[in-house]
């Protein structure tokens, strides 16, 4: 297992696979070749494994030139090969580094996100995925591509579990939107390697008869996920003051919403301490930032299309067939990071999207509105279950 601290370029997949070894004295030829082997890497002996069962961790990067995605091995992956066949006695001497041609800078890249594979029929349908979505790419406009980008910063950022999440809902009365009536959070964060997580529902006493039900369901008294606090609205205002400052304490803070400019309005009009929210994403975190993420334009980039879909659509075609009583701020913020944990956890994003919904015809026979990187619309999207969404 490499260290990435010692990372300072990248080398891509298939020349480190398919060309490196022949550039090495011949005596280096063999254990090189078997020990980069796509059957080999996934091993959990393999020097480079990140254990039993764990696999392999490859980067998948976004080129900042075209678009399109590489498979990687880091510089750190290089060196340790290198050394390794070395010290075991494999090489008289070490290896030469590949060239120069094959390698690639960080500053050739978006973003640098995690790719693990456990097995090489893993990483070779990757590969040929990888393929197929680069050609799709070309034809993606800015807005979408900016998205991509981002998804796979913020499964990068989740990867590194040194960030607090805290994904964020409010309810106002539909006869006034100004009139806040709930305010529900979900946080996620890991505490000596361990998940730690906690949540909370809690609505204004005072504005109890400001009752929605015609044009916004009202869920207001059916929080699934534990008890609803109800307080005056003074204690509430200060509770969620508290809230975000104590969580911003605790490192890198990312304020997760479905649809930010709503909930972040009614941020700002509770003065909450968010001044120095940042929108743009960067690679690297500042211990004290807070960062907005919307898990709307992360679904956006999942399926390839800008059209933003409702937190209970997007609930529907991530699978989460258990969701129910939307539109009570608590239920919301425990939907929305659902959301965000299954899609920043998963697959790069294009891998992603071929697993979670499977291309059922060939790019030539998909109609020209649905070519590039969005999501093939299947059958099943307008099932009896989609006609019961909430409209807004």
């Amino acid at each position: 297992m490499t260290d990435k601290k010692g990372v300072t370029g990248y080398y891509r997949y298939t020349d480190i696979a398919f060309e490196w070894y022949k550039k090495v004295p011949e005596a280096a030829q063999s254990p090189l070749k078997a020990f980069i082997s796509t059957r080999s890497i996934v091993s959990p002996e393999h020097p480079l494994s990140n254990g039993p069962g764990e696999g392999i961790a490859l980067i998948m990067g976004t080129m900042r030139a075209t678009n399109e995605s590489r498979l990687l091995f880091s510089s750190a992956h290089i060196e340790y090969a290198r050394y390794w066949l070395h010290a075991m006695g494999l090489t008289k001497e070490l290896i030469p580094l590949p060239n120069s041609h094959y390698l690639v800078t960080p500053d050739q890249l978006y973003v640098q996100a995690p790719a693990i594979y456990k097995t090489s029929d893993e990483i070779k349908q990757a590969i040929k995925h990888m393929s197929k979505n680069n050609k799709r790419v070309k034809g993606v406009d800015a807005e979408l591509s900016d998205m991509r980008v981002t998804f796979e910063k913020i499964r990068t950022h989740y990867a590194k579990k040194n960030a607090v999440w805290c994904s964020i809902d409010f309810e106002a009365w539909e006869g006034a939107s100004d009139v806040i009536t709930e305010f529900g959070y979900t946080v996620l964060r890991w505490q000596d390697g361990t998940e730690v997580s906690e949540s909370g529902h809690w609505v204004i006493a005072e504005r109890n008869n400001k009752r929605n039900g015609q044009y916004v369901p009202d869920n207001r008294d059916h929080y699934l996920f534990g008890d609803t606090l109800s307080m005056n609205r003074h204690v509430f205002k200060d509770r969620i003051k508290e809230l975000i400052a104590s969580l911003s304490q605790l490192g890198p803070l990312m304020l997760v919403f479905h649809d930010f400019s709503g909930d972040i309005k009614y941020l700002q009009v509770l003065e909450a301490p968010i001044g120095k929210i940042q929108y743009a994403l960067p690679e690297t975190l500042e211990q004290d930032g807070i960062y907005c993420i919307d898990t709307r334009k992360m679904f956006s980039a999942l399926e390839g299309d800008k059209n933003p879909k409702s937190l209970q659509r997007v609930c529907r075609l991530l699978k989460f067939f258990d969701a129910e009583r939307f539109h009570n701020a608590g239920n919301d913020a425990e939907y929305t990071m659902m959301a965000l944990k299954a899609m920043a956890s998963g697959k790069p994003l294009d891998e992603q999207r071929e697993e979670r919904w499977p291309t059922k015809a060939t790019q030539d026979n998909i109609p020209g509105s649905l070519k590039g990187v969005k999501r093939q619309e299947l059958p099943e999207d307008d099932s009896d279950w989609e006609a019961q969404e909430d409209v807004l």
